[in-house]
């Protein structure tokens, strides 16, 4: 199994992670929301 991390700066998104992620459900029907292993917020590194 492949992984992918997607990391959204300065809170991101939400939107646009939403619809990303319903497209890539539609190209890869093996992807399903229970896909999603985890998502975190973490603090800035820098």
């Amino acid at each position: 199994m492949n992984t992918v991390q997607v990391l959204l700066r300065d809170g991101g998104n939400g939107e646009a992670f939403r619809v990303a992620f319903q497209r890539l459900m539609e190209e890869f029907p093996d992807i399903t929301p229970d896909s999603i292993q985890a998502v975190e917020k973490r603090a800035k590194m820098f």
